[in-house]
């Protein structure tokens, strides 16, 4: 868990150890039924 940041970069914000990078591969859509 992070913050959004990596290597000085933000990609988002978020609080503190709330946040996941998650690899785009891993990343699933999820029907509402």
């Amino acid at each position: 868990k992070n913050n959004g940041s990596f290597a000085g970069h933000s990609y988002f914000q978020c609080p503190d150890k709330h946040g996941v990078f998650v690899r785009r591969d891993k990343i699933r859509r999820m029907i509402e039924k």
